[in-house]
């Protein structure tokens, strides 16, 4: 209470004084906090440039041995500063400079700007709205209309930009350049986050992604077949997009996305084709919900190297696995996938020996039908588990091992992950 007193009757000079004492000490710790930031990422560059600390699975700092000594000092440095910078705060700090940086590499640099902007002089003026404010704005945005979003960005500055400056400003900016930024800003985090491994039962494998989907709402368009979905009757239509993505979830981070047309929509497509984009340089663990569970899908993980998968299925996902006994149970499966239909090939299926699945054209034209990617006859081999659960039971398909991840144990992964 005296304290407030004393700072009450303050003469204004003395206000002023402290005003200044508080900016300067900020400016201070801004510095600090900078001189931290080009440390972090000179230590991310190092690792980067090296790749050896991707090959290691667990705490790096326990395999000094295995690592050059400049990584090492750099994975112990990294460790140090997030100490230093209390945590999780001071990463998205990181990730906020680290994002300013990058806009100036942009802006800096005549190759970078021919790429990823639509004229090579945009952003070089002096302008209310930066490369480095349009990332930010980008990226912070929530789900109110653009006039309050870029008030609220702007509120605590002296000048105001327009929401028409804003939408000027972004078709200066090609959609590569937003991919670019993304794959920039994951990759520092990913690279940060490995110097400090989890310890739980998923720490063997490097990255653990989850697959989900999300629909986007667009601006109102009926002359957009493709997003455009009508309201029946009387209803007025949306327009919508599909956003499919991978979440690693103990990094907290997107680790890839593929936006679809709202009526072009097919999830487990869009899982191939990220997972044909990404390289795992170290095992990895892909989860996902009933809806991925899919043979093409399975076959594009089982071929892929360091990738295992754990999907949730339905109970009668295939007449397979609807076969097997409502009860808790762990086995091997092979469907043998046909893309012919000789009088052969429909006996077997008839049969049960095969399964049919629509295949690529052979005279090379695109399928509406196609849902396997491969070749015929091939033997597609994975693992269910049928869990009991006070809500009944659970049926999961993975292609992990049974030795190394026994039924217990695939019950823990999915309270952990469902």
């Amino acid at each position: 209470f005296n304290h407030f007193i004393n700072i009450i009757i303050f003469n204004h000079s003395d206000r002023r004084e402290i005003e200044h004492d508080i900016k300067k000490a900020k400016r201070a710790m801004l510095k600090k906090q900078e001189k931290w930031f080009k440390e972090l990422n000179q230590c991310t560059s190092i690792i980067e440039q090296k790749g050896d600390l991707f090959q290691l699975v667990g705490d790096p700092t326990d395999q000094a041995d295995s690592l050059p000594p400049d990584v090492y000092k750099a994975i112990i440095k990294i460790k140090k500063l997030f100490e230093k910078g209390n945590g999780e705060n001071f990463i998205i700090s990181y990730f906020v400079w680290l994002t300013n940086e990058i806009a100036g590499e942009i802006i800096g640099s005549q190759e970078l700007r021919d790429k990823f902007l639509t004229s090579p002089q945009a952003f070089t003026r002096d302008r209310q709205l930066t490369l480095q404010d349009m990332f930010i704005l980008l990226l912070t945005m929530a789900g109110d209309n653009l006039n309050n979003e870029v008030y609220e960005y702007f509120k605590l500055k002296p000048t105001q930009a327009t929401p028409q400056a804003f939408v000027e400003r972004r078709n200066l900016i090609k959609p590569e350049c937003l991919e670019y930024l993304f794959y920039r800003v994951t990759k520092a985090c990913y690279i940060i986050c490995k110097c400090m491994p989890a310890t739980d039962i998923f720490s063997e494998f490097a990255s653990i992604f989850a697959g989900d989907g999300s629909d986007i709402n667009l601006a109102h368009n009926p002359s957009d077949t493709e997003t455009y979905i009508d309201g029946g009757k009387g209803g007025k239509g949306w327009n919508q997009d599909h956003l499919n993505a991978f979440f690693e979830i103990r990094l907290s981070l997107f680790a890839n996305a593929l936006i679809q047309a709202k009526k072009k929509t097919h999830e487990t497509g869009a899982a191939v084709d990220m997972i044909h984009s990404m390289e795992y340089e170290e095992p990895a663990l892909f989860l996902g919900d009933r809806g991925y569970a899919c043979l093409n899908l399975l076959e594009t993980i089982i071929r892929k190297k360091n990738l295992d998968c754990l999907i949730r299925a339905k109970e009668g996902w295939i007449k397979e696995v609807a076969a097997l006994p409502m009860e808790e149970l762990d086995q091997w499966m092979t469907i043998n996938v046909i893309t012919t239909q000789t009088n052969e090939d429909k006996e077997r299926v008839k049969n049960g020996e095969a399964k049919y699945l629509s295949g690529k054209s052979v005279y090379g034209k695109d399928k509406v039908s196609q849902c396997w990617d491969y070749e015929s006859e091939v033997d597609v081999r994975f693992r269910v588990v049928r869990l009991k659960l006070d809500s009944g039971y659970e049926t999961l398909i993975t292609t992990l091992d049974e030795e190394k991840y026994p039924l217990e144990t695939i019950k823990k992964m999915y309270f952990l992950r469902w």
